[in-house]
């Protein structure tokens, strides 16, 4: 015979109590985090509309792409060199 579970009444699952701290603290990070853009700029100037997702701020983001995919132009660039030197040190 199968035992048959009772059904919540909520379709959430059960969460323990370290993952609701967790998801506490990531609330307040955030919260603490749109308090501090929000806050006075110079000179009265508007804030520059940044969009956050659950990763960052997207401007830090396309900055550490940029300095990856240029890192890896200069990579490629010295692979090229080497393999052009080889081709004329071997021909």
């Amino acid at each position: 015979m199968v035992k048959k579970t009772k059904s919540r009444r909520s379709g959430r699952p059960r969460l323990s109590e370290a993952q609701l701290e967790a998801y506490r603290q990531r609330r307040a990070l955030l919260a603490e985090g749109a308090a501090r853009d929000a806050g006075p700029t110079a000179a009265g100037a508007e804030p520059a509309a940044v969009h956050a997702t659950s990763w960052g701020r997207v401007d830090e983001e396309c900055a550490t792409i940029r300095s990856d995919l240029i890192r890896l132009l200069v990579i490629t660039a010295f692979l090229f060199a080497i393999l052009a030197a080889l081709t004329f040190v071997l021909n």
